[in-house]
């Protein structure tokens, strides 16, 4: 009997050690790996739509130039005291097509939830 209790300790030690040493050569999940990072969010979620049109208010009213939004061509989101969305636009400045990546930052609680936090313009060649 004793020696059945010490095979069984024996078999439940090198059972768990082969779990462990498993779980440490299996790779990361992307949701571990973007964990408080970036992922992938659909151009056609509202809120990302929300989100560019905030982008395109703000850079008309910053530069005096009507600015008109074309398309959403990549958007990603980040887990933050709300949300902040990062966009790549294709943009009408002046008549001219540009792309443009801005970072807006959501928080549904606040009177004006969407904030432009960054705006960038490049040429279209």
């Amino acid at each position: 009997m004793k020696h059945s209790i010490q095979l069984i300790a024996v078999l439940i030690l090198v059972v768990a050690a082969g779990c462990q040493s498993e779980s440490e050569t299996q790779p990361k999940t992307a949701e571990a790996e973007t964990a408080g990072g970036w992922s992938k969010v659909s151009v056609q979620d509202d809120n990302v739509r929300k989100a560019a049109e905030a982008a395109v208010r703000y850079a008309s009213k910053s530069s005096g130039k009507p600015v008109d939004l074309v398309s959403i061509d990549e958007a990603s989101q980040q887990v933050v005291a709300g949300m902040n969305y990062s966009l790549k636009l294709t943009v009408k400045v002046g008549g001219k097509t540009q792309r443009a990546e801005a970072t807006v930052w959501w928080q549904a609680w606040r009177p004006v939830p969407f904030e432009v936090t960054g705006w960038s313009l490049q040429s279209v060649r």
